[in-house]
This record gives structure tokens, sequence and C-alpha cells, in this order.
């Protein structure tokens, strides 16, 4: 059934999805795959698909599949188009001579009190006027909030273009003469597609909001060497920059000052405190029927090495005294997030996973002035599978809660391997699903292991020029953006280089690249230390590359390396105990 009613039934299935309710789900989605197929044929081409991209994001629907979907959409927004409507822009847009700085513009709906906004507001602050000009254009009404009104204060200019038509849009950015236009929004809520495939900047970068392809609306996709590795590159429309570390700016060492004051207690928050507490924070429509029976495979194999209730597991620092009946040797905590899906779990965990009441702790959403100190509390966390964590998941790892992540294959399922390399930290990440078992597994029965890992987060997570230290993504993000004007400048199209950024080097490469195997912490390849390096990088590929050296008055360049040698200490300290 659901042929004649296809958009219906995919919201159906899509509702279900996101109450958690799964009995039906798979004769569901295999629905929404075939009535996608369907609507993805030629004869089909004036049909709408049944489903948005973003609602997608959670659905284990074929890569292919969902790349088309994004291109019908792209598509189908750029029929409606009139061809004169688009501008017609050249390398004429230079630099201004008098200050020679970039102007760049970051478009976004999200300027507020949004996941987005969070990420970014005092990134806003941190770029160098001396060589960017930075404006704002927001695609939402201010809502007059603290957080809207200092991000409309942090930039240089700042333009609304809420209320207006795609193509007065258009022109109104296209007067702000940019040369880099960064689209935060993807295909998600608020997008302006339209306002887009306008042109009304030279360059056109996807960056952040929305972890997929935008279907040839953008000319570049911001990334790393983490997300977008070699073998997805058939995925995306558009050509890969890569910045050195993770792509995935945050703004949790400004917004959220370690050490959290007043420090929590379990006890406040009614968690058990002997138990080793397993966290995921994020939403429940992320956690799919599989990865919830593997979730409750750890609890139980965790209660089974450690002989609970016969044998005590020894206590630490980082673990409470025992105390009360509520006790279990672990203990699977997430957040009602909806409410409406916390029944439907608590049935699942009794039902098919078998649990004990106790090795289920499920919690109200968090008040957002100390939710990171309250997540504190857990030992660790467990990543989600077909979209990961990505907020969620650098509030974790902040919270000083190691990460176990398998990356996927799109990018949305690599932003926790992303982030967890970025700091160091890869022996959280699995190759497989019983790989991502076994480590949690291991984690939540090795008190000494647990507290090693912790440790090497904690390092990592003060670590100057790393995954936390915005000020110095910012600067490898403007490097980056310098590349994009240059190779356009050289070329007067955007789409003939790929692009990369490293502390030591601009490197521009040609069309026909591809980077070497730096596929860290996959399913696919096994680690290597020489071919991750950003020298040994440069020295392989020093023949055919044009390499850009760069004035380094703030020492970014030393700051890398001491952080990558910090990196490798760390990761051959953690082989050594091992």
């Amino acid at each position: 059934g659901g042929d004649g009613y296809g958009e219906a039934w995919c919201a159906q299935v899509y509702l279900e999805h996101f109450l958690g309710d799964w009995e039906g789900l798979d004769k569901g989605m295999a629905g929404v795959d075939r009535l996608l197929r369907a609507n993805l044929r030629p004869e089909a081409r004036s049909q709408d698909p049944c489903v948005q991209p973003f609602r997608a994001f959670a659905y284990p629907l074929d890569e292919a599949l969902f790349a088309q979907l994004t291109a019908k959409i792209v598509d189908q927004e750029r029929e409606r188009i009139p061809p004169s409507s688009v501008f017609q822009l050249t390398a004429q847009r230079t630099l201004d001579p008098a200050d020679r700085r970039l102007r760049v513009g970051y478009m976004s709906a999200d300027f507020g009190g949004h996941t987005v906004g969070s990420l970014v507001r005092n990134l806003l602050k941190m770029h160098n006027r001396n060589r960017v000009e930075i404006h704002g254009i927001a695609m939402m009404k201010g809502d007059g909030t603290e957080w809207n009104v200092d991000m409309q204060a942090s930039v240089d200019r700042w333009l609304s273009i809420h209320g207006m038509t795609d193509q007065a849009a258009a022109f109104a950015v296209d007067s702000l003469e940019v040369h880099v236009l960064i689209d935060l929004q993807g295909h998600s809520k608020g997008a302006r597609t339209g306002v887009l495939l306008r042109r009304p900047a030279p360059i056109i970068a996807s960056f952040l909001g929305y972890p997929s392809t935008s279907g040839a609306v953008a000319d570049i996709i911001v990334a790393d060497k983490w997300t977008l590795p070699p073998e997805t590159r058939n995925l995306y429309t558009e050509k890969m920059a890569f910045l050195p570390h993770s792509y995935f700016v945050n703004d949790h060492r400004q917004l959220y000052p370690r050490p959290f004051e007043p420090p929590p207690s379990r006890q406040d928050h009614d968690l058990p405190n002997q138990a080793t507490l397993i966290g995921n924070f994020g939403q429940l429509y992320k956690v799919e029927p599989k990865l919830f029976d593997i979730w409750c495979r750890i609890m139980k194999r965790i209660a089974a090495i450690t002989g609970y209730p016969a044998k005590q597991a020894d206590n630490s620092k980082e673990m409470s005294e025992p105390s009360g009946d509520k006790n279990w040797p672990a203990a699977l905590w997430l957040l009602e997030f909806p409410p409406e899906t916390a029944p439907r779990i608590r049935r699942a965990a009794r039902g098919r996973g078998k649990l004990k009441e106790q090795q289920l702790v499920l919690s109200p959403l968090l008040p957002i002035d100390n939710h990171l100190a309250i997540k504190s509390l857990a030992d660790f966390a467990l990543d989600t599978l077909v979209f990961n964590g990505h907020t969620t998941a650098a509030d974790t790892l902040w919270a000083g809660l190691p990460m176990v992540s398998l990356p996927g294959v799109q990018m949305r399922s690599r932003a926790g391997a992303s982030m967890a390399a970025s700091l160091g930290i890869f022996s959280t990440l699995a190759r497989t699903l019983q790989d991502y078992e076994d480590i949690a597994v291991r984690l939540g029965s090795s008190r000494k292991t647990l507290r090693r890992v912790r440790r090497n987060l904690n390092k990592a997570i003060q670590a100057e020029g790393g995954f936390f230290d915005t000020a110095y993504w910012a600067k490898e993000f403007e490097r980056t953006w310098f590349l994009m004007w240059d190779a356009y400048q050289a070329s007067e199209n955007s789409h003939t280089y790929h692009l990369k950024s490293t502390a030591d080097a601009l490197e521009k490469y040609g069309t026909d690249w591809e980077p070497l195997n730096i596929m860290i912490g996959t399913s696919r390849y096994k680690r290597s230390k020489e071919s991750t390096s950003a020298k040994s990088l440069a020295a392989s590929l020093d023949a055919a590359t044009h390499v850009k050296r760069v004035h380094d008055p703030l020492g970014i360049a030393a700051r890398s390396r001491a952080a990558r040698a910090a990196a490798a200490e760390r990761e051959q300290g953690e082989e050594d105990e091992s």
C-alpha cells in the first residue's frame, strides 16, 4: 500500500520512527525506499519527492538514492528560476586594493538560540578583521534574544532577507559584494535554495548546518579528511575544502567553562551511584532498533563480566560510592527527547532488550544553563549510527566523556570520528558493529581502561590548537577562504580545484586529485601514522603540488605541530599501557 498516497505514507513512517514505534518499521522503511525509487524515475520528474532530504537523514537509505533525492529537489527549484535572474559573475570582483580584505558572508536562518547559533556565536567575533570582513545574512526574523542581538553586533555588516522574495534577496546579497558566501543551512528548515541558485557570490560554500551534499547548490563543501574519505567522493556534487583538523567548529570553551561550577552530584539528579553510567543524550529518533539491541547487549555483557551481584566492582575517583538499591554494574542513560517516546523505549528495554529496570535511566530534558555539568556525571557515551551526534557529540566530549563511535559512509555518520580523531582519541573508534559493542564492554567492565581513556581525553580537551580551541580554528578557516579565492581567481571557476589547508602550508590540487588513504579509525583501513602526518602528505605530493607558503606571525604552525606531537604521544601511551 501507499503508492497513491506517497507523501502521507512517508509522513506516517517518519512520525512512527520519530516516536519510537518500531513495530512494522522495517516494512515502513522498505515502502519509503520503494516510493522514492519510483519518484526518482524520469517519468516522475514533475512529482515532488515523498520525503525531504533533512528528514531522511535518520533513514537507512542507500547512499546513492539519498544523493539522487537531493539532486531532484535542487533541479525542481532551478527550473523555477528564469535564466535571466541568475547573476553572471566573473573574477572582476577583486580584493579592495585599499586593505586587501576578503569579504565573507555567513548565511543562516539560525542566528539565535539554535544549535548552529550556539556553535558560531563567538566564532563571528574571532575572525581577524585585518584580513577579512564578516557579513551576517539572516534568513529569519530577528527574535530580539540575547544571542541574536550579540551575533548582529559581532559582524561588520548585517543583512536580513527575511520577508524578501528570492529574487530581491539575491540582489541584496549581491550588493554586499562578498567573495565567499558560506551557507549554514543546506536543505534544513529555513533554507533559501532559490537565493543561492541565483549565484549572488562568486564562491558558495556549504558548511556545518547540513552535513551532506547540497546537490550542486554550493561549489565547495567544507569538511575534513575523516568526514569525506576518498571512496565517498561520488556522493557529493561539490569540490572539497579540507580543514586540517575537524570541520566541526564549536564554542564550548567560551560558553561552558570548565571545571563546571557548582560541581553536580548523581544524588541530586536521581542517578545510580555505583553503576557505570553509559549515556546518549541525542534525540531518540536517531536510535534505530538494531542499535538499541546492541546497547542492551552491552549492558548484559558488562553485568556478566562483573558478576553482579556476587562481586562488587572497585571504586575510583571517577566512580561514585555504592548507595541504595538502584545500583547495577552498568546503566544506560537516555533523555526523554521527545517525552512521548519514553514509554516505548521502556517497553523495548524490558521486551526485546531483556534489561532489568535498574539498567535503564530516562531523564527529562536537562536545563540549558547546566546541562553539560549534569552530563559529566556519566562515565562514557555511545554514539548513534546512521545519524551521529553533532552538537550533542561535542557536548559529550567537552563534558569529559569518551564516546564510542562507528564511522559510516555519509558525512552525517562520520562526525563522531572527526571529533575524536582531532582530539587524538582513536581507541573509541570502531571498525565494525561487533567492534563497537566490544569497545563499549571493555570501557564498562574495566575501571583501569576507562580511567586511562578519560585521562587522555581530558588532556586533549585543554590542548592549545585542539578541537575546542575556537580562536585557532577560526584562523584555519580563514586560510581556507583565501585558498578558495586564489583558486577562483586563477580559473574564474570555483569548481577547478580540491583545496586543503594545513598548518604549514596552503595546498591546491587539480580536479583529478584524490587524497591519500587517510581513513583513520574506520572499518575499512587500519590506522597508519605515517600517512596522516601533514608533513609526510606535503612531502609525498611536493613534486606534483603547488604549495603556497604563508606568513605565520601568530605561531599557528608551531601550535599545530605541538598539538599533533601531543596527540601522537597520547596514542603511544595508550598502546604502551594496553
